[in-house]
């Protein structure tokens, strides 16, 4: 009996693969990041690495802290991307809705170091019965991968689309 009130996968168990956060490692959020998704990826990197997320207004700052009060994580806020740091293992640019802007990822290129990666998330989640279906990729997909390159990437590629989000890599 008590196994049903067991909690169950994370709701973000293929942002997290998607992203590859591991303990020790430095992360910056920027964009509109889920705040569980954000909360979860500080658990993983843990005491001895970090979680930066850039905030816009006090309200998120709010939402980005109970969630990491929830998760039992230590997170760091910040209205903006960190000018000439460019110590982060990984950049998550998170993106609802609309183009890509380029002056977005070459800031988030900025905070990098040599070999880091960014991690772009497009689209919004989809919930109820059919969220799981098989998704297709998006139809401008070959246009993020290309303003990835553009705008200073080595390597891109699109990782998956999954509930109607949709993950794209590039090496620094």
């Amino acid at each position: 009996m008590l196994k049903w009130f067991r909690r169950g996968p994370s709701p973000h168990q293929t942002a997290l693969a998607m992203i590859g956060a591991r303990p020790g490692d430095r992360v910056v959020f920027a964009g509109s990041p889920a705040p569980a998704l954000a909360a979860e990826v500080a658990r993983i990197t843990g005491l001895n690495g970090r979680t930066l997320i850039v905030s816009a207004t006090p309200e998120t700052d709010a939402a980005l802290q109970a969630a990491a009060d929830d998760a039992g994580a230590l997170i760091d806020l910040a209205r903006t991307l960190p000018a000439g740091e460019s110590a982060n293992d990984v950049a998550v640019l998170a993106i609802s809705t609309g183009e890509v802007p380029q002056a977005a990822l070459v800031e988030a290129y900025g905070t990098l170091r040599s070999g880091g990666r960014l991690i772009l998330i497009t689209g919004t989640r989809r919930a109820g019965v059919f969220a799981g279906k098989t998704d297709v990729p998006p139809p401008n997909a070959d246009a993020t991968v290309q303003s990835l390159i553009d705008a200073g990437g080595r390597a891109a590629r699109r990782l998956a689309t999954a509930e109607g989000v949709s993950y794209y890599e590039a090496r620094k």
